[in-house]
């Protein structure tokens, strides 16, 4: 079956984002496809290096894109680039990297993917926040089910009872990508049930469920003219033109979709939008595409949870602060239960500080969670993912054994303790001010007990880690002997913290260490790792917005050390002092300017992990793959 009817000429734009893989199938299916590198700084080196490993032509001349009957463009590069902008000056037909992935994986006669796929289930995850988080949760619920295959920025994994094992690390989340991941797989002998693809801006329409984890905030890509919520909801135009005329949905008449139930309103518009569209071709008498869209929510408002569970009842009747802004549902939500004390004035025996509520129409459960991670960080995750678990039949008693055991995912807000030095790491491809700001929160909530970001915050911990026998003596999950008053461990134990979080003036119930200016004066230090390895790391992280989360951390922390990564900021200038960074002196911290440089996040987490001491913080921000 041919992809494209009439074509013979393919230029398949930006090298940089998998134009000669797809180039590589398109050549496999007969086609005459040419990668072409877009941005002007392709050596010939590399070229040539590509050229060889694929097969294929890799060229930046302009006449390939002249000749062609079709030009395949990443839905991101803007019209302003000249090859883009020939191909439309020329009324050239252009299609995205999406499309033309899914058209590949539908026809592709030479491996025969469509064979293996046919009848497993498909699952791709795309979204502004949440996607490695979401694929991960759901892979290691389902894989007590069944075999999951997963492609994420953590790379090629296959899951089997709740635990991945690295097929390959060198893979990407853009959609050109999914035909080379599928090679790997076939060729290492792996027979998934499950396929679960993260990709970047948009789906392919290829999957039998489509998780939008989120669409806000909204931003703009192609040189600012096309919005990131448009460039998600494109697959839905995909699915109601020519892509469900192949084979993989002939007996397939509806479409799930799973999404946060506040944007539920923008799918259901793109939906009625091709509605619109289906009419003028019906006028022009085209043939009619008559796929159904069904939409399943997950809910994070919090007025909107329809039953609590018995066994949480009490805690929000009793509770002071029972903190359901925390709302994260298709009525599923956490809640804290680390409350000081109920309407009667005693403490309330509750295990862990967090839990989460699953409500469904037909049942109501709670989960126990861990308390090593940062919770408002993976609501979407959990949500989401519990969701997807339940639409592919997935058992309850399998979502509870994976929540409870779930500890967070390093470099999304996963907290580590290395020899008594504090790290939170949050550095990856998904880190953006958001989440930074969160994490400073968070921090501050956790290990800095002051009016000003403890006692009225809703996300504080701070009975996690106090004299308070609520979490000590009764959770199976508890981590009361290593930070509790408790002889056996507390005084001997080579990591404890007595002084910082038990309950002592010294740290933790004193204002002394508060100054006038609402700083903290933790006499420990907060060492702040932040910048990007790359500018082409997703979108980026602009010095706009790490400048917003280093003024926060200045005006937050009074002993702090920043750390910067990334080309775009070594020349960076200290507003205090007025002092550029200076290259040959980075290896060790200006005392003056408390600023330092590093090319990489690794070598950032070293250099500070080398001056680090015992009771110190570290918060590593970095934008980059891991």
């Amino acid at each position: 079956m041919k992809l494209f009817k009439n074509v013979q000429k393919i230029a398949v734009l930006d090298i940089n984002h998998g134009a000669h893989i797809i180039s590589k199938k398109l050549k496999e299916n007969g086609y005459d496809a040419v990668a072409v590198a877009v941005y002007g700084k392709a050596s010939e080196e590399l070229k040539i290096s590509i050229s060889k490993k694929y097969n294929i032509k890799v060229t930046d001349d302009e006449s390939v894109v002249y000749d062609s009957d079709i030009v395949i463009s990443p839905i991101h590069l803007s019209p302003e680039n000249k090859y883009k902008k020939i191909a439309t000056e020329n009324k050239k037909k252009i299609i995205t990297h999406h499309e033309a992935v899914a058209k590949i994986l539908e026809t592709d006669e030479n491996i025969k993917k469509i064979e293996k796929i046919k009848n497993k289930k498909v699952i791709e995850v795309t979204g502004t926040l949440g996607k490695t988080s979401t694929v991960f949760l759901y892979a290691q619920i389902a894989s007590y089910e069944m075999e999951v295959l997963t492609n994420t920025t953590r790379g090629i994994e296959i899951w089997r009872f709740g635990f991945p094992q690295t097929v390959s690390k060198k893979t990407s989340i853009s959609p050109s990508h999914i035909p080379e991941v599928l090679d790997k797989v076939f060729k290492s002998g792996l027979d998934p049930d499950v396929f679960v693809f993260e990709i970047s801006l948009g789906l392919t329409g290829l999957a039998d469920l489509n998780i939008i984890t989120s669409l806000l905030p909204e931003y703009k890509i192609a040189g600012n003219t096309l919005g990131s919520t448009d460039a998600k909801l494109k697959f839905i135009d995909f699915i109601k033109n020519e892509i469900t005329e192949q084979k993989r949905y002939k007996n397939k008449n509806e479409i799930t979709i799973i999404a946060d139930e506040e944007q539920k309103k923008y799918i259901e518009q793109k939906i009625q939008d091709t509605k619109q569209d289906e009419k003028q071709n019906k006028k022009q008498n085209k043939k009619q595409n008559k796929k159904r869209f069904r939409i399943v929510t997950f809910d994070k408002n919090p007025n909107n949870y329809k039953e609590i569970p018995d066994n949480c009842k009490e805690i929000i009747s009793n509770c002071k602060e029972n903190n359901l802004n925390d709302l994260s549902c298709y009525n599923i939500f956490p809640l804290k239960s680390n409350c000081e004390e109920n309407e009667k004035g005693n403490e309330k025996e509750n295990g862990s500080g967090n839990i989460l509520v699953v409500n469904l129409p037909d049942d109501s459960f709670s989960i126990d969670l861990q308390n090593d991670f940062a919770l408002k960080s993976y609501e979407i995750a959990f949500a989401a993912a519990i969701t997807a678990a339940f639409e592919t039949g997935i058992g309850k008693e399998h979502i509870i054994k994976s929540i409870e055991k779930f500890c967070g995912i390093p470099g999304r807000m996963k907290e580590i303790n290395e020899k008594g030095i504090i790290i939170l790491d949050n550095s990856g491809s998904g880190v953006n001010k958001t989440s930074c700001l969160y994490g400073i929160e968070y921090i501050c909530n956790k290990y800095c007990n002051n009016d000003k970001y403890c006692k009225s915050n809703k996300y504080h911990y701070n009975d996690k880690y106090c004299n308070n026998d609520k979490y000590c003596k009764s959770n199976k999950y508890r981590y009361n002997d290593k930070y509790c008053n408790n002889d056996k461990y507390f005084n001997s134990n080579e990591y404890r913290y007595n002084d910082k979080y038990s309950n002592g003036d010294k740290y933790y119930n004193n204002n002394k260490y508060r100054n006038n200016n609402n700083e903290i004066d933790y006499e420990k230090t907060v060492f702040l790792i932040i910048g990007e390895e790359e500018e082409n790391v997703c979108e980026g992280f602009s010095p706009e917005n790490v400048s917003e989360v280093v003024e926060k951390t200045k005006s937050v922390f009074k002993n702090h050390y920043i750390i910067y990564v990334g080309k775009r900021f070594e020349n960076i200038k200290n507003k205090e002092t007025d002092k550029r960074i200076d290259k040959k002196i980075d290896k060790k911290i200006d005392k003056k300017t408390n600023v330092n440089f590093e090319k990489t996040m690794k070598k950032a987490l070293k250099n500070a992990k080398s001056k680090a001491k015992k009771g110190d913080i570290i918060l590593s921000f970095v934008k980059c793959f891991r």
